[in-house]
């Protein structure tokens, strides 16, 4: 196996490993937007997270696959596969718009 493939798997290993454990400490607190939902428009109601579901309404989307991030693990795990998967794309449409089919450059003497 050459260094180049190795190096990649290894950055892919230690990312996967980083997805899976680090998603466990994700913050349980709402996000961004219900957080200024919480403030605004719900700071005085009775039940905040009542008051939060009435203000989502139905999702538009309802097919999310890890819909909330229920499961925290999978959802990194996921994510980091993703992510290297975009990339890996990016990487080969960047090396077949290169002349020569997509090898390496020749260095410079």
């Amino acid at each position: 196996m050459n260094r180049g493939l190795t190096f990649t798997l290894a950055g892919l290993a230690v990312a996967l490993v980083a997805g899976v454990v680090l998603s466990n400490f994700a913050s349980p607190d709402p996000d961004g937007l219900e957080s200024a939902v919480l403030r605004t428009q719900c700071a005085d109601a009775a039940d905040p997270d009542a008051c939060l579901a009435e203000a989502a309404g139905d999702p538009v989307f309802t097919g999310a696959p890890l819909p909330d991030y229920a499961i925290t693990p999978l959802s990194g795990f996921l994510g980091v596969l993703l992510s290297f998967g975009l990339a890996a794309g990016v990487v080969a449409l960047v090396r077949r718009g290169r002349p020569g089919g997509g090898g390496r450059a020749p260095s410079a003497p």
